[in-house]
C-alpha cells in the first residue's frame, strides 16, 4: 500500500469485485483461488511497473472488515449490504 494511504471497506473488496466479475469467473469462490488471483494482479505492483494500490489477501479482507469469507463474497457481488461495523447485515435478514 502507498504510504500514508488508509483503505478504506470499498477498498477491501474491490479485489472480491475484480476477481468475481474476472471471464471466465471462478468456479468456486475460495480463499485459496482468491490469493492466486491477488499474487497475479500484484505482481507487476512490486516489480514497480504500475501505481494501482496493491490488492490485499483474503485473511486480510476478512480480518479488517470483521465478516467470513462467505460475507465478503456476498458484500462484493452486491447481495448484501457493505459492512460499516463489525455488526454486517445481509439484505435477506
Amino acid at each position: 500500500m502507498h504510504a500514508g494511504t488508509r483503505r478504506t471497506h470499498e477498498t477491501y473488496l474491490v479485489g472480491g469485485r475484480l476477481w468475481l466479475e474476472q471471464d471466465p469467473p471462478p468456479a468456486t469462490p475460495t480463499t485459496g483461488d482468491y490469493n492466486r488471483s491477488v499474487a497475479k494482479y500484484n505482481s507487476p505492483i512490486a516489480a514497480g511497473h504500475s501505481d494501482e494500490l496493491p490488492l490485499v489477501k483474503a485473511n486480510s479482507v476478512v480480518s479488517a472488515l470483521s465478516i467470513r469469507w462467505e460475507d465478503v463474497i456476498a458484500c462484493a457481488r452486491g447481495e448484501a449490504e457493505k459492512p460499516t461495523s463489525p455488526m454486517f447485515r445481509s439484505r435477506a435478514s
